[in-house]
């Protein structure tokens, strides 16, 4: 296991609104990577265990789920609030701006900005779980699948 970042692996629903969503900020001289699709339970249970377990057990976790070397500052620091997410069922991706080919996760705000106007307003996504970028202040990148209910 790794981290799965094939558009492919996540539902079927939310496919078109992220293609239709990585062509309008291509349009929009926004260049994006995916980060994360489709996550594997024990990925996030791995996750789950920075900050509540002891450090070398999150390193354990990390390298057997296939994840990049932890450092110890990152296995002690918190990164997620759950053990589910919505990742796991494909319904959630994790797009972030690409800066020299990899995440530039110190883009100006605005950019970001700009990315979750195109999601909500053009894709049907929800930018940061419908704007819990506000109260979150952390991972920008997530996008979720909208249903209507």
């Amino acid at each position: 296991m790794s981290i799965i970042t094939d558009i492919n692996r996540l539902d079927p629903r939310m496919v078109p609104g992220v293609l239709l969503y990585q062509r309008r900020c291509t349009e929009e001289g926004i260049s994006t990577i995916v980060v994360e699709t489709r996550r594997e339970l024990s990925t996030q249970m791995a996750y789950y265990s920075r900050s509540r377990a002891p450090v070398w057990l999150v390193k354990e976790y990390f390298a057997r789920c296939g994840l990049w070397s932890i450092s110890d500052a990152e296995a002690a620091k918190e990164n997620t609030k759950t053990l589910y997410s919505k990742h796991i069922d494909g319904l959630a991706i994790d797009i972030a701006p690409e800066k020299d080919g990899r995440p530039w996760w110190a883009a100006p705000r605005e950019l970001w900005l700009r990315m979750f106007a195109i999601a909500e307003d053009e894709c049907g996504l929800d930018a940061c779980a419908a704007g819990k970028w506000e109260a979150w202040q952390w991972d920008w990148p997530h996008h979720e699948f909208r249903t209507a209910i």
